[in-house]
């Protein structure tokens, strides 16, 4: 009866740890990459930015934060980094992407404008 056990050398643990953060890296900037459109509308310009906190002054959303479920409509968290999701109008599909944000309230900005870009979509459809 033998007990063999896989043993291998360091050299080895070392190379195959860097084939591994290559395939890692190139899965991270293929994400990149197919998250360039998306990126480009989902952070808002300065002009957007001072539109949506001008309404939230407006709205008294600035003077109390709140984090109720309502507020949060929409979105989700995962891995500590909020998400969007919304079923497309008049279909069983489901739209979710990152917001590249932990912070909710940049989420919300973000998920507005969104929100925002949709509703623009809804209305040409």
């Amino acid at each position: 009866m033998s007990n063999s056990t896989n043993i291998i050398s360091f050299d080895d643990y070392k190379t195959r740890r860097d084939e591994q953060n290559e395939r890692d890296q190139e899965h991270d900037r293929q994400l990149k990459e197919d998250l360039t459109n998306l990126d480009t509308w989902i952070n808002m310009s300065d002009e957007a930015r001072e539109d949506f906190e001008n309404y939230a002054k407006k709205s008294g959303m600035m003077d109390s934060p709140s984090s109720s479920e309502e507020d949060k409509r929409y979105l989700y968290r995962r891995n500590r980094i909020w998400h969007f999701k919304k079923r497309l109008k008049g279909t069983k599909k489901i739209h979710r992407c990152s917001l590249h944000t932990d912070d909710l309230v940049v989420a919300l900005q973000k998920r507005d404008a969104l929100l925002q870009k949709w509703n623009e979509i809804d209305r040409k459809n």
